[in-house]
């Protein structure tokens, strides 16, 4: 019951939210484009409705199954949810409170991951890379390896580290399947190495967006560069 009915939908919920905030992206080929979409104002309000709904029912899981092994990841979509919502004084406690007491190893490992972010978007650079410290040594799954990998580029980046954060990027982006995400990161990746001055791998990602499904502008600005 707790998987499959109130997680089940939390998660169907959770998806559309971060398709849409996708979806409503406002991307500035002429300026650095981000790796994660950040979060503000105006992307928590389009989205508001979908993740109080994502964090009632996860509650819910939380509230009525407390010996199901589903309740580590109920916590950790809440912690998420409060993260998009710039929420963030309750998303860490909650990231926390699930890798203290989560048994669900991969949950703790996603509660970190949520962790870093949020004080990535407080500016607190220095305790994400206490975090990311913490994952380096972590037998991470895949999706998790891609996301933490994708949450410390983004954080280099902002650093203007572009070289680090090349490099990561450069191992990530074999990991991960083509679709227009993938075309935006071959973008951001190929705008970086310019502003290294290397021109021949910056054409050598801009050339890739091509080949990852990217919308008719990404593409076209991809051609142009």
């Amino acid at each position: 019951n707790a998987k499959y009915n109130a997680l089940f939908q939390a998660n169907i919920k959770f998806k559309e939210a971060q398709q849409t905030l996708f979806n409503n992206r406002q991307d500035n080929f002429d300026e650095l484009l981000p790796i994660l979409l950040p979060i503000d104002s105006s992307s928590a309000q389009a989205v508001g409705e979908q993740l109080n709904s994502v964090i009632k029912k996860a509650s819910l899981v939380v509230e009525r199954h407390q010996n199901s092994k589903w309740i580590d990841d109920a916590y950790v979509l809440i912690g998420k949810a409060r993260l998009l919502n710039e929420d963030y004084k309750n998303a860490i406690e909650t990231f926390k409170f699930v890798n203290t007491n989560a048994e669900n190893n991969d949950a703790k490992d996603e509660a970190l991951i949520g962790l870093m972010r949020a004080y990535i978007e407080k500016n607190e650079y220095q305790t994400a890379l206490r975090v990311a410290e913490i994952l380096r040594e972590e037998p991470l799954n895949q999706a998790n390896t891609i996301n933490f990998y994708l949450t410390k580029a983004y954080l280099h980046q902002l650093k203007k580290e572009y070289k680090t954060s090349v490099a990561i990027m450069e191992e990530t982006l074999t990991m991960m399947p083509k679709n227009e995400q993938k075309a935006r990161l071959f973008f951001a990746v190929g705008q970086m190495y310019e502003r290294l001055n290397n021109k021949t791998l910056a054409a050598t990602n801009y050339r890739a967006v091509n080949k990852n499904r990217p919308a008719y502008d990404l593409g076209f600005y991809a051609k142009l560069n």
